[in-house]
C-alpha cells in the first residue's frame, strides 16, 4: 500500500497568532477539504516548529516567513531533508506604491518575498496578472484561483425586495479606507441629497469613517473579526442588502488582485458595482455580471443612481451572479486542484 503524501502547511498569521483571511482562503479551508485530506496527510505547523517534523512538501504563504533568517532556515531545512517547497501568494507585495497605506509595513519583507519566489519548487498565485509578473522570478508559477468554500458559503435563493430603501454596502479593510473616502463617500452624499431616505449605505470593516446621513456602520462581532469562517457566516446573515460596492484605485498593486470581493458579495446575494479594472474579471478576461465603472466619484455616483432607479436591473444582476456562484460551489474539480499540483511535484 502506497504511503500518503505528507504535506506541512505554514499559514500566514496575524501578530495575535490567529490566521489571516488570506490564510483561510488559500490554505486552511482548501487543506481541510475532504477531497484533499482523503488522499494527503496534511499537518499545520508553526514555522518555529518546522525543524521538528518531516514531510514530503512544505507549503509556505505570503509572509509566513518574515525575516531573511527565517527564510535561510527554511531553505536549509528543505535541502537537508529533501522536502519540496511550495510558496502561495495572492497579492503582488513587490508592487506596493508609495500611496498604499501598508507600504512601510511590507518594505522590510521585499527581500524575503523575492527569496521565497526564487527558492520555491512551485509558486501558487491567484491571478494570471500575478503569474506573468512572477514567472521571471520563480522556477514554476501556477494560477490557483481564489474560491468560496461550500462548507461556509451557500448559494442562498434570491428573493426580490419589493419595498424599502435601496441598500448599498461597502465591506473592506482599513487598508482600503481611502478607496471608500475618495470614490464612494462623495457620490453617496450626492445620491442621498437626491433620493433622501430611499437610499442607505452600510459600512463594514472601516475605521474613522466620515459620517454622512444615511450611512450605517455595521460592527463585526468580536468572534467573527478574527475568524474568516465566522465572518463569512455573519456576512451571509445580512439578507436585506441589495448592492455591493467595490472601489479600487487603478494601481499596479490592485491590478494583480483577485475578484474575491465580487465572489463574497455574490455569495451574500448582492448585485455589484465594480471598478473597471483587470482584477474584477474572470480568469479569461470576461466581464462578470455587474456594473463596471471608472474609478471616479462621478462614475460610482451614476452607477448607484442607475440601480436606485431600476430595481429590475438589481434583481437581474443578483440572479446572474447567484447562478455563477452556485455552479462554482459545486465544482469539485476546482476544489481538488491543489491536490493534483502536489501530486505532480
Amino acid at each position: 500500500m502506497a504511503l500518503m503524501l505528507r504535506v506541512l502547511i505554514v499559514p500566514e498569521l496575524y501578530e495575535t497568532g490567529a490566521p489571516t483571511a488570506c490564510a483561510y482562503w488559500r490554505l486552511i479551508l482548501p487543506f481541510t477539504d475532504r477531497l484533499i485530506t482523503s488522499a494527503i496527510n496534511v499537518r499545520f505547523v508553526p514555522l518555529a516548529q518546522l525543524s521538528a517534523v518531516r514531510g514530503d512538501i512544505v507549503v509556505m504563504q505570503r509572509t509566513s516567513a518574515r525575516t531573511v533568517a527565517e527564510l535561510e532556515r527554511l531553505r536549509d531545512y528543505c535541502e537537508r531533508t529533501g522536502t519540496k517547497l511550495v510558496y502561495d501568494i495572492d497579492d503582488d507585495l513587490l508592487a506596493l506604491g508609495d500611496d498604499h497605506p501598508e507600504k512601510h509595513a511590507y518594505a522590510g519583507l521585499v527581500e524575503v518575498v523575492r527569496g521565497m519566489l526564487a527558492a520555491a519548487d512551485q509558486v501558487w498565485v491567484s491571478t494570471e496578472v500575478l503569474a506573468e509578473r512572477y514567472r521571471p522570478l520563480a522556477c514554476e508559477v501556477v494560477v490557483v484561483p481564489n474560491r468560496l468554500d461550500p462548507r461556509i458559503w451557500r448559494a442562498h435563493p434570491i428573493v426580490p425586495r419589493s419595498g424599502g430603501p435601496v441598500r448599498f454596502v461597502y465591506a473592506g479593510t482599513p487598508s482600503h479606507q481611502a478607496d471608500y473616502e475618495e470614490l464612494i463617500a462623495p457620490g453617496f452624499r450626492r445620491l442621498r441629497n437626491e433620493f433622501g431616505a430611499d437610499v442607505e449605505l452600510y459600512l463594514i470593516g472601516l475605521r474613522r469613517v466620515s459620517h454622512t446621513t444615511g450611512t450605517v456602520e455595521l460592527p463585526v462581532p468580536d468572534g467573527a473579526a478574527g475568524s474568516y469562517p465566522l465572518f463569512a457566516t455573519w456576512l451571509q446573515s445580512m439578507n436585506d442588502l441589495d448592492v455591493g460596492l467595490a472601489p479600487l484605485a487603478d494601481t499596479s498593486f490592485n491590478r494583480a488582485k483577485s475578484n474575491i470581493k465580487w465572489m463574497e458579495y455574490s455569495g451574500v446575494g448582492l448585485a455589484s458595482i465594480l471598478t473597471d479594472i483587470e482584477a474584477y474579471r474572470t480568469a479569461n478576461g470576461q466581464d462578470l455580471p455587474a456594473l463596471y465603472v471608472k474609478p471616479t466619484i462621478n462614475a460610482f455616483y451614476e452607477a448607484m443612481r442607475r440601480l436606485t432607479k431600476d430595481r429590475d436591473e438589481v434583481l437581474r444582476l443578483r440572479k446572474a451572479a447567484h447562478e455563477i456562484i452556485a455552479s462554482a460551489l459545486g465544482d469539485e474539480g476546482g476544489r481538488a486542484h491543489r491536490r493534483m499540483l502536489l501530486d505532480s511535484l
